[in-house]
C-alpha cells in the first residue's frame, strides 16, 4: 500500500512540474510588452445601401443588432451644389456577427434621424430627431419578439429635440442638450431624465438641473463608475441674416452627473476638459475596464474654412478618459478609412458597434465596425516567471516537510498544539487580511479615500473582549471546534446552525480570495482568469491536504512579512517616481483622497461612528465565530500564548493598514501623473499591475508570488477549518461507530479536496460578474450574514436565561433584519452586522423567555459560571 504521504508528494511534484512547464510555455505569448494596441477591429457586413447613413438611430433587442432611419445624398450633388439630403424610415436588423442586413418590412412612423436611441430591457428606445423640416419630441421602444418588430409608445420629451446626446444610467435614460427646431439658433441647455423602472403609467419626464455649462449640440454621452459623462459638442449663433450658423468654436469642456451624491451636494461636476473638441464623435462613448471611457474620433472645428471639396478626413486620435484620476490620454488612432461623425455607438457581443456615419461634406460611409478590448498583455518576463516558481515551491516544501507529521487528527487540525504564540499572531492577521489587505485596500484608497480606514481599528477594541471573555471558554472546554460549545450550551441543533453558518460564510469567502489572485495574475500576465482560479484551487488543495495546520501557520508568517515589506517598497518607489512625499499630498489634497473623518451622524455616510459601531461588531463576529481564528487560539499551548496571539495581531495590524492607504493615495498621484500607462481592466487589480510594470524583474516576480501565497495561506485556513468543522460536528458527531485518527484523518483530506472543489466554483461564479471594488462586497456581505451567529455565541457567554429555541428564533432575526435594511434602506454597509447582531440578541433573549423553560447545567458554560 502506498502511504498517504508518499502519495501527497508525487501529487505535489507533478502538480509543481506541471504548473512550471504550463508557465513557460506561455512565455511568448504572454511577456511581450503592450505596445498601443487596447483594442481589436473589424468590421461587420455593410447594410444594403452603397451610400451608408448619418444620424441613424441604433441598438440591440433580445440578441439583434437593428438599426434605422439617417439620412445621405444618394443620387444628389453635395450640399454645397444645391443637394437635398435625404431622410429615411427604413429598419434594418442584423441577426449575428456572420449573417447578413435584413430590411424589415416594418417602417419608423415617419422619416427621422439625429435622435437618441438606447438597449433597454431586450429593446431600443427611440427619442426625438428630426426629418428635415421638424423636430420631434417623440419617444418610443421598438422590440423584436416573436420574429416581429413590435412599437411602444412612451411619453414624450419636455420639447421637440434633435441632435442631443444621452444614455441609460441605472435604469434612467438621461438626455442632454440639442436643438429644438431647424430655426433655432441657440442650442439647448437642458437635462432630462426618464426612470424607467417604474410602471409604464407611471412614467414621466423629469427636467433636472443642467451642467455648469453652455448649452450644446452633437455633444457625446458616457456611462462609467455610477455616472453620466457628457464631453465636447458645439455651439449656434445667429448670422447676420438671422439664420443659425455653426462656425464658432467648438466646445472642449466635460462634465460629470452622479445621482448618488449626498443631498448636501451638487450631483454635477466639472472633469478635466477633453485635449481637442470632439463634437459629434460617437456617442455614447464606449465603456473600457472599469474607469475608462473610449472616445473615437470627432469635429474638433479647425477645418471649417477649408474648401469642402479639398476636405480632408475627420480626426481619427482615440482618446481615454479615466475617471478615478481625472485625466485624458491619446491612445493611438482608429484604422485608416474608418474615422466618421454623426453616429451611434451600440453595445453588443462584449464588444462595441459603431453604424456608418459621415465620412466628410456630405458623405457616408456604408461600413459598419465592431470594436472590442483586447485581452491584457504584459511584460512579467521570464526573471520573474522564474522567481515566482521558485517562491511556490518553497512554499509547497513547507507543506510536503510538516506532512511528515501530521499523524493524527489534532496534528492535522491543531498542530499538535506546538504553535508559539508569536506565530499565532503572524497567522491570525494573515487569514484575516492577506491578500484582501494588499490589493483591495490600496485598491479602495486609490478609487475612492481614506474614509474607510477607522474600521481598521475594530480589531483593538476587540481584542480584550475576545481574551477576557470568549478565550477562556474555548480553552478549557477543550474543543476543537467553536460550535462544540453551543451543543454544550443549548443543543446540537443550535451546534449545527453555527456549523453550516460557518461553512457557508468560509465558501464565499474562498470565492472572494480565489477571485482576488485571478484578477491580479490575468492582470499582470495575460493568463486566462478562469484558467487562473482553476490552478489555485488545485494548487492549494494539494497544499492544504498534505500540511495541515502546522504548514498553513508557518506559510501565513513568511507571506505576512513578504507582503508588508513589499508594500514598504511600492510606496518608496512611487516617492521617487513622482517627486516625493510632498507631490503626492499636494495631489491628493487637491482631489480630497485623504479625506478621512466624517463627524455627521448620518447613518448612510462613512461617519466616525459608523465606522467605529459597524466594525466593532464585524470584528467581534470573525474573532469569536470563525473556525480560522479558533482554531489559532487552540493551537497555541497555554491560554496566556494565545492571548499574546491576539494582541500581537491586533497591535500589527495597524501600522500595516497605515502602510496600504497611503499607498493607494500614492497609486492615484503615480497615475494622475502618468495616465498613459494605465490600461482599462478591474480596480482591484491596480497595484499587482504597477508591481509588473514599474518595479525590477525578479523583485516584481517575488511580489507576486507573495500575493499568490498569501491566497494559498488563506485559503488554505479556511479550507482546513471547514474540514476541521464537518469532521469533528458533523462526522465524529453522527457517526454511531468509533473510529481511528488514521480514518478521520482520511476523512479530513478528502473532505478538504470537496471543500477545494467548491470553491473554485465560487471563485469562477464570481469572475462572471463586474465587481469594482471587492472589499465593499464582502463587507456588505459578511454583514449580512455573520450578525446572527454573533449574537448567539453572546447570548450563550452573557446570559444564563437564554434557551435553545429562542437563540434559534434570534438568529432567524439576525438574519432577516440586515436583508430587510438592506433592500428598504440606504442605511451604510457597516451598519448591517451590529443590527443583525443586535436582532439577534434582543429577539433571542425575549423569545427565550417566552417560551417554556427547560432547565439545563450551565455551569462553567457562561461568563457568571466560568470558574464555579
Amino acid at each position: 500500500m502506498i502511504k498517504p504521504r508518499i502519495y501527497f508528494g508525487r501529487s505535489l511534484t507533478i502538480l509543481y512540474l506541471s504548473l512550471i512547464l504550463w508557465c513557460y510555455s506561455t512565455l511568448d505569448t504572454y511577456s511581450q510588452p503592450v505596445e498601443d494596441a487596447l483594442l481589436e477591429w473589424s468590421k461587420l457586413p455593410p447594410i444594403p445601401e452603397n451610400e451608408g447613413y448619418a444620424g441613424m438611430f441604433a441598438g440591440t433587442s433580445n440578441g439583434k443588432l437593428i438599426v434605422a432611419g439617417g439620412t445621405n445624398f444618394k443620387n444628389e450633388p453635395p450640399a454645397w451644389e444645391g443637394g437635398q439630403k435625404k431622410w429615411y424610415d427604413l429598419i434594418y436588423l442584423l441577426h449575428g456577427p456572420e449573417s447578413q442586413w435584413q430590411l424589415a418590412a416594418q417602417k419608423l412612423p415617419h422619416a427621422l434621424a439625429y435622435g437618441v436611441s438606447a438597449s433597454f430591457e431586450g429593446g431600443i428606445i427611440f427619442g426625438g430627431g428630426s426629418d428635415g423640416f421638424s423636430h420631434y419630441a417623440d419617444v418610443f421602444m421598438l422590440r423584436w419578439a416573436d420574429n416581429d418588430l413590435r412599437f411602444q409608445s412612451l411619453p414624450s420629451l419636455p420639447k421637440p429635440c434633435a441632435y442631443m446626446c444621452g444614455a441609460i444610467l441605472d435604469n434612467t435614460l438621461y438626455i442632454a442638450g440639442g436643438r429644438e427646431s431647424p430655426q433655432a439658433t441657440e442650442t439647448l441647455h437642458s437635462f432630462w431624465a426618464l426612470d424607467l423602472s417604474k410602471p409604464s403609467d407611471q412614467l414621466s419626464w423629469q427636467e433636472l438641473e443642467p451642467w455648469p455649462g453652455p448649452g450644446r449640440m452633437l455633444a457625446v454621452a458616457a456611462v462609467q463608475d455610477n455616472s453620466f459623462f457628457l464631453f465636447s459638442g458645439m455651439q449656434l449663433v445667429a448670422g447676420e441674416d438671422g439664420k443659425p450658423q455653426k462656425l464658432t468654436p467648438y466646445l472642449k469642456d466635460a462634465y460629470r452627473y452622479e445621482p448618488l451624491r449626498g443631498d448636501n451636494e451638487k450631483p454635477w461636476s466639472r472633469v478635466a476638459d477633453l485635449p481637442r473638441p470632439i463634437a459629434a464623435a460617437a456617442s455614447p462613448a464606449m465603456p473600457l475596464g472599469q474607469s475608462h471611457i473610449g472616445v473615437f474620433g470627432g469635429i474638433d472645428g479647425s477645418q471649417l474654412h477649408t474648401d469642402r471639396r479639398q476636405y480632408p478626413p475627420f480626426q481619427s486620435n482615440i482618446y481615454l478618459y479615466h475617471t478615478i484620476t481625472d485625466t485624458w490620454s491619446r491612445r493611438g488612432s482608429m484604422p485608416v478609412g474608418s474615422s466618421r461623425v454623426t453616429l451611434p455607438a451600440v453595445a453588443w457581443n462584449d464588444g462595441h458597434v459603431f453604424v456608418n456615419g459621415e465620412s466628410g461634406p456630405s458623405k457616408r460611409s456604408p461600413d459598419i465596425y465592431f470594436v472590442k478590448k483586447k485581452a491584457p498583455q504584459s511584460n512579467f518576463g521570464i526573471t520573474n516567471w522564474i522567481v515566482l516558481s521558485a517562491y511556490l515551491g518553497a512554499m509547497l516544501g513547507i507543506g510536503y516537510y510538516f506532512s511528515k507529521r501530521e499523524r493524527s487528527i489534532e496534528d492535522f487540525f491543531l498542530a499538535g498544539r506546538r504553535i508559539p504564540w508569536w506565530a499565532a499572531g503572524l497567522s491570525i492577521f494573515g487569514t484575516q487580511l492577506s491578500a484582501l489587505t494588499f490589493m483591495a485596500i490600496p485598491a479602495m484608497a486609490y478609487a475612492t479615500d481614506w474614509s474607510a480606514l477607522l474600521k481598521s481599528f475594530g480589531v483593538l477594541l476587540v481584542a480584550p473582549f475576545v481574551i477576557y471573555f470568549y478565550l477562556p471558554f474555548f480553552r478549557k472546554l477543550n474543543v476543537t471546534t467553536a460550535y462544540e460549545y453551543l451543543e454544550k450550551r443549548f443543543n446540537v441543533v443550535v451546534r449545527l446552525y453555527g456549523t453550516f453558518k460557518f461553512l457557508i460564510t468560509q465558501l464565499l469567502r474562498v470565492g472572494v480570495l480565489l477571485y482576488l489572485p485571478a484578477v491580479a495574475l490575468s492582470a499582470v500576465t495575460g493568463m486566462n482568469p478562469y484558467l487562473c482560479v482553476i490552478i489555485i484551487s488545485i494548487f492549494c488543495t494539494v497544499y492544504t491536504v498534505m500540511g495541515g495546520m502546522e504548514a498553513v501557520v508557518w506559510s501565513d508568517v513568511i507571506q505576512v512579512l513578504v507582503l508588508a515589506l513589499g508594500s514598504l517598497l511600492c510606496l518608496f518607489l512611487i516617492l521617487y517616481e513622482v517627486g516625493g512625499l510632498g507631490e503626492i499630498i499636494r495631489v491628493g489634497a487637491q482631489y480630497e483622497k485623504f479625506h478621512t473623518f466624517n463627524w455627521s451622524f448620518d447613518p448612510t455616510a462613512f461617519s466616525v461612528w459608523v465606522l467605529i459601531v459597524g466594525p466593532f461588531f464585524q470584528n467581534l463576529g470573525g474573532y469569536t465565530t470563525e473556525q480560522t481564528v479558533v482554531q489559532r487560539y487552540l493551537s497555541t499551548k497555554t491560554e496566556k500564548d494565545a492571548a499574546s496571539g491576539i494582541w500581537t495581531n491586533a497591535f500589527i495590524s495597524i501600522p500595516t493598514i497605515l502602510i496600504f492607504y497611503p499607498l493607494g493615495a500614492a497609486l492615484f498621484a503615480f497615475y494622475r501623473k502618468n495616465p498613459e500607462k494605465l490600461i482599462p481592466d478591474r480596480n482591484d487589480a491596480i497595484l499587482p499591475y504597477f508591481i509588473v510594470n514599474e518595479l525590477p524583474p525578479g523583485l516584481a516576480g517575488l511580489l507576486i508570488a507573495g500575493i499568490f501565497a498569501a491566497v494559498l495561506s488563506s485559503m488554505d485556513s479556511s479550507m482546513n477549518s471547514v474540514s476541521a468543522s464537518l469532521v469533528n460536528d458533523i462526522y465524529h458527531r453522527f457517526n454511531k461507530v468509533k473510529v481511528s485518527d488514521r480514518t478521520s484523518l482520511k476523512v479530513a483530506r478528502w473532505l478538504t479536496v470537496i471543500v477545494g472543489i467548491i470553491g473554485c466554483g465560487a471563485g469562477l461564479l464570481l469572475l462572471t460578474f463586474d465587481i469594482r471594488l471587492i472589499i465593499f462586497q464582502l463587507i456588505a456581505l459578511l454583514g449580512l450574514i455573520a450578525g446572527g451567529l454573533t449574537g448567539v455565541f453572546i447570548l450563550g457567554i452573557f446570559t444564563q436565561r437564554a434557551n435553545s429555541a429562542g437563540v434559534l428564533c434570534g438568529a432567524a432575526a439576525g438574519f432577516i433584519a440586515p436583508f430587510l435594511v438592506k433592500n428598504h434602506t440606504d442605511l451604510n454597509i457597516f451598519l448591517y452586522a451590529p443590527i443583525g447582531v443586535l436582532s439577534c440578541v434582543t429577539i433571542g433573549y425575549i423569545a427565550s423567555i417566552l417560551t417554556p423553560f427547560v432547565r439545563k447545567n450551565v455551569e462553567g458554560l457562561s461568563i457568571q459560571t466560568l470558574n464555579k
